[in-house]
């Protein structure tokens, strides 16, 4: 629970046996932690004919010890959580990240962004990054996708030291990417004011390709969450109506260990097929559409712990609504068609639900790894069908009607 440094736990439910094991300094030089040690430790453990389900296939539980025996101070949440996801950190002097007091740590999107997206692997130099996006208003995704964005365009000549006033920009430069944040923050000079306006906008001012460079949807930067791996995700990015958020249909989630059995799903999905995927992400767009107007935390459905059921279950006695299930989930749709129509209003169609160039042209492959391209376009036009919207992507006079929409229909 505390985490651990320099041992582990082994467990044989077979043998019934408990024991504790050294781990090697090189193995924690190496790899430090987290899945990258477990995957270390079950490469030497298995090959590729081991049986999944058989005794010999270890089940391997890693956590972040390097944060939580140096500056962690203690797990944090809302009041009464049982999960306590949150941490509470503090780095003191004579660091350079010194923060601010005991501070909120990062979490898994912030420690992405402003870690492995920009090649850092300072755990302090993160933590103080995150410190300042809480403190300025910053969102951690939004910011760190357009200071990667300015790094590669600076490694690729697109932004000199004349445009960013001598400072030297690029990967692996924590330091540099800690005064972007406080540029962009202030608006502090052209850098700032070019920055400030995300990914999108700034990809537009430098121009010369640098659109290829920034990874967004709608002006939205990408969550942590590789589409070619969830092609639910792909199309929710390309769909939702913020753009690109993972919590839009959390589809990531309930391709690897969610059921959704009120609909159907009894088990997780395929994660990279396209069969019925659109109408997948549908149901669970307009799930979490509800779930987000009810303010029920995503956290209490992890595990399975809560279904639509016991929303449903929590919902009706408070309101006396009486919903059955269908007309229960069709709030949840009513509000998503609804921020559909104002996007409309706002020149939003179907030349908009995409994914950025990269995403939908290159295959993602490494030494045994092969992600394809998700295929954007079948699944876009199939779930345009199920929501009943035109081929423009704007939701159909019937639709309106059919969930009593019809009073926002622009002039």
């Amino acid at each position: 629970m505390f985490g651990f440094r320099d041992r582990l736990a082994w467990i044989d439910l077979t043998r019934g046996s408990i024991e504790v094991r050294e781990i090697g300094s090189r193995d924690l030089g190496d790899f430090i932690g987290g899945s990258n040690l477990g995957a270390a430790i079950l490469a030497r453990l298995v090959d590729g004919d081991t049986d999944p389900l058989s005794p010999e296939n270890p089940l391997i539980m890693v956590t972040g010890h390097v944060m939580v025996e140096t500056i962690q101070k203690r797990r944090s949440g809302c009041k009464r959580c049982p999960v306590m996801c949150a941490r509470v950190v503090e780095i003191e002097e004579p660091s350079k990240y010194a923060t601010d007091g005991v501070v909120e740590a990062p979490e898994y999107e912030s420690f992405a962004a402003f870690g492995g997206l920009q090649l850092v692997d300072d755990l302090h130099a993160v933590v103080k990054a995150n410190e300042l996006c809480n403190r300025w208003g910053l969102d951690v995704l939004s910011v760190g996708g357009t200071i990667a964005m300015a790094n590669e365009c600076f490694e690729k000549g697109l932004l000199t030291l004349t445009d960013t006033d001598g400072l030297e920009l690029g990967m692996n430069r924590p330091d540099s990417n800690i005064e972007l944040l406080r540029r962009i923050a202030y608006r502090e000079g052209a850098l700032g004011e070019l920055l400030g306006k995300g990914s999108r906008g700034a990809a537009r001012e430098i121009g010369h390709g640098a659109e290829e460079y920034a990874i967004e949807v709608k002006g939205m930067e990408l969550p942590m969450h590789d589409p070619r791996f969830s092609w639910g995700q792909a199309l929710s990015y390309a769909t939702g109506n913020r753009g690109a958020c993972h919590l839009t249909a959390q589809a990531h989630s309930f391709e690897q260990t969610l059921n959704f059995p009120e609909l159907g799903y009894d088990t997780p999905q395929p994660i990279r097929s396209a069969d019925g995927k659109s109408q997948f992400v549908v149901h669970l767009q307009n799930y979490m559409s509800l779930r987000d107007s009810l303010i029920f935390c995503s956290f209490s459905q992890f595990n399975n712990a809560t279904k639509a059921t016991h929303v449903r279950n929590c919902y009706n006695p408070i309101t006396g609504a009486g919903l059955d299930f269908d007309a229960f989930m069709q709030l949840g749709e009513r509000g998503y068609q609804l921020k559909r129509m104002i996007n409309n209003r706002c020149g939003i169609t179907r030349k908009d639900d995409t994914l950025p160039p990269r995403l939908r042209t290159l295959r993602k492959v490494r030494e045994n790894l092969d992600f394809d391209v998700p295929p954007l376009n079948p699944m876009l036009s199939e779930s345009y069908d199920l929501r009943g919207w035109t081929d423009e992507g704007r939701p159909s006079a019937e639709t309106i009607a059919r969930l009593g929409l019809k009073e926002f229909i622009s002039a």
